[in-house]
This record gives C-alpha cells, structure tokens and sequence, in this order.
C-alpha cells in the first residue's frame, strides 16, 4: 500500500458507512475536498464497493468540492462534536476496518 493510502481508505471507510444503507437511493455524492490532489483514488476506492451494492450507479455521480463552513453538512457536524447534538451512529474501529 502507498504512503497516505491508510488515511485514505480511513476516509473512505467512513463515507462508505454513511453511504451503505442508502446508497440505493442516492442520486448523487458531493465529497468536500479534504485530501487536494486524490480524489481520483478516493473516487475509485469508493466505486469498488458502491458497484458491488448497486452495479448501474453512475460514476459520474461522485464529485468533489468545497463545502465550506456555512453547508448544513457542516453546521450538523460541528454541532455533534460540541456536543450540542448526539449522534446518530458511533463508527467503531470493526466498522471501519470492514472497508479498508
């Protein structure tokens, strides 16, 4: 395994656990730019097991971008790590090693 590529799969793994019970009716998924420069390898780490889970999604349907601080996604996460809010799932290391 390259240098970082832990890191990576750790990352994929977790949207991999967000993703696997709905992934069937998800159209789309808008990844924020946390690693510059591997999004080819994250994309094509995750196409390993959405295929398996739903052999027609669309490749093209996975992209990157900026998020930025003002996104529902990050005002719900910042929530949950101040502890202003608990959260739906606690990942486990069992978890995540499940796709890594």
């Amino acid at each position: 395994m390259k240098p970082g590529m832990i890191a990576l799969r750790m990352f994929v793994a977790g949207i991999l656990l967000l993703l696997r019970r709905q992934i069937s009716n998800v159209a789309s998924v808008t990844i924020d730019v946390e690693y510059e420069g591997k999004e080819g390898e994250i994309k094509g780490v995750l196409l390993q097991f959405i295929l398996n889970w739903v052999p027609d999604f669309p490749k093209g349907a996975i992209t990157f971008q900026r998020i930025g601080k003002k996104s529902s996604a990050h005002k719900l996460a910042w929530e949950t790590h101040r502890s202003n809010r608990k959260p739906d799932h606690v990942a486990t290391l069992d978890d995540l090693l499940l796709y890594c």
